[in-house]
């Protein structure tokens, strides 16, 4: 019900904007309504979020597992946020494994957490590059523990503030003037998903150097049978 009765008036101003656009508009009336539009799917973007928060923590969400390999996550994950890396001139790149990894798991979570990953890592990185990568941790011959990575070099986080990193509501700088904004769930949402696919999160970083952001999860192994 919460999200039907907040989504819908977003979803109307956002469409009164698209049928304003069909209008002859002055250079000013372009540049306010591009406002109230980004706005809007802000707005819709953060809704989104804390569902799916809420979702994680009541225990919501259902597991949806299908076959996918590592590499191509990866690549499907640095194109999400491939335009806005570009406008900052910004390499993403995607450094595959040696051995492609098939397995099975919900691809949908691992994608939503990673990529509350990879755009922060665009967020608060000005030059330099950002990398994504994968590597097995354990494995069976029919169980796989993946650790993903995304390297950054941004701002970094003190000692200090790294205990409140994957907090809900919680950003490292909580002041009301923060230049970088956000609302303090995506890497909470992060790590309830790793909790949830049998796994864990954590965090390297260097004031001033970038930061590591990884996250495990447990993935069944695609088995090959032959003839």
């Amino acid at each position: 019900n919460m999200s039907h009765e907040m989504r819908t008036p977003l979803h109307q101003a956002i469409a009164m904007a698209q049928l304003m656009r069909r209008e002859a508009m002055s250079e000013k009336q372009t540049i306010r309504l591009d406002r109230l539009e980004t706005s809007c799917r802000r707005m819709n973007g953060l809704v989104d979020s804390v569902l799916e928060l809420t979702q994680l923590e009541e225990g919501m969400t259902t597991l949806q597992e299908q076959p996918f390999v590592v590499d191509h996550l990866l690549g499907e994950v640095a194109s999400l946020v491939e335009e806005h890396a570009s406008q900052k001139n910004l390499p993403i790149t995607v450094e595959a494994s040696s051995s492609p990894i098939g397995v099975q798991g919900d691809v949908r979570l691992i994608k939503m957490a990673l990529f509350n990953y990879v755009s922060n890592a665009v967020r608060f990185t000005e030059q330099g590059r950002v990398i994504l990568r994968a590597s097995v941790l354990e494995e069976t011959d029919l169980a796989a523990l993946v650790r993903f990575e995304v390297l950054d070099t941004g701002i970094g986080i003190a000692p200090e503030d790294m205990d409140r990193l994957f907090s809900t509501f919680e950003q490292v700088d909580n002041s009301a003037t923060r230049k970088f904004g956000g609302l303090g769930v995506g890497l909470s949402i992060s790590k309830k998903i790793a909790v949830r696919l049998g796994g864990d999160v954590g965090c390297d970083s260097n004031v001033g150097q970038g930061s590591t952001f990884w996250l495990s999860v447990s993935l069944r192994r695609l088995v090959n049978h032959a003839g």
